[in-house]
């Protein structure tokens, strides 16, 4: 569980998506972005994995994705199975 004390519910009635942000991304996202911000650090990251692997990340300040990870492609061995 995240706890963010900041974030009331008079704050979160005014959240609303940037028009701005292009998400182009190959895949279907399944799962929430994660938003990385390290500790001691001044800049952070908004990461996303899509179906086929492949891993996007962004400066949170960005408007689009740039390729970070592209996982190797993985198939099934026919022979292994049961």
């Amino acid at each position: 569980m995240f706890v963010v004390p900041s974030l009331t519910w008079d704050r979160a009635r005014n959240l609303h998506s940037d028009p701005a942000f292009h998400a182009n991304v190959a895949g279907s996202i399944y799962a929430q972005p994660l938003y990385w911000h390290p500790r001691g650090s001044n800049k952070a990251l908004l990461l996303v994995a899509t179906e086929q692997n492949v891993v996007y990340a962004t400066k949170a300040s960005a408007k689009l994705f740039e390729t970070f990870h592209r996982a190797p492609k993985v198939v099934a061995d026919p022979a292994r199975s049961t």
